[in-house]
């Protein structure tokens, strides 16, 4: 009970703020100073102790009342932060998917691309001819002649080949179908995050 005694003067020394911060931690310490005072008669000295009490706790409700945190807006705040944070995270693993769906059809058209110009090549290259009997003496005067057709129908070097053309013509539809693929697939992801911020 000296203890109790000595420390109620310590906080009558220090002030109201230090009544106030030990209202509810040493509680149990106010109740035995106004008992103690009560036994021994210190009518005045209990009531000048409650009083005390008294002041400090409605003085630290008054405080807790108007630094009270508003737990339905913090609620709210960290459900809405939570929603955005998932909506971006959202959105950047469909960029990302997109872009990978890009290269690999990119990656796809320039393999298939290679296999036809390779096929293209190998039927431009020159077979072996066999060897060609010689002519007769009496038909001597109809090989300037024969020759003609011959090099007529024999396809020119510097003409373009028709199979590479449409490869090239295929590959170019390929490259641009998958840029709109990826381009359309972007825009759909970033309008459904918009639509998902805007309703919350």
């Amino acid at each position: 009970m000296r203890s109790a005694a000595k420390f109620y003067k310590q906080l009558r020394r220090s002030g109201p703020k230090s009544l106030a911060g030990v209202t509810l931690s040493h509680r149990r310490m106010w109740e035995l100073l106004v008992e103690s005072y009560c036994r021994q008669g210190s009518v005045k000295q209990a009531l000048q102790v409650f009083d005390d009490w008294k002041a400090a706790a409605d003085a630290w409700e008054a405080a807790q009342q108007q630094h009270l945190p508003n737990l339905d807006s913090l609620a709210s705040q960290e459900l809405e932060e939570g929603e955005a944070q998932q909506a971006q995270q959202a959105q950047q693993q469909a960029q990302q998917q997109a872009q990978q769906q890009a290269q690999q059809q990119a990656q796809q058209a320039q393999q298939e691309d290679g296999a036809q110009l390779a096929a293209v090549d190998a039927e431009r290259q020159p077979q072996p001819q066999p060897p060609r009997p010689m002519p007769a003496a009496g038909s001597s005067r109809e090989g300037p002649q024969a020759a003609a057709p011959a090099a007529a129908s024999a396809p020119s070097a510097d003409a373009p080949a028709p199979k590479e053309a449409a490869a090239r013509a295929a590959r170019a539809a390929r490259m641009v179908a998958a840029a709109k693929l990826a381009a359309a697939h972007a825009a759909a992801v970033r309008m459904d995050t918009t639509l998902h911020c805007s309703l919350l």
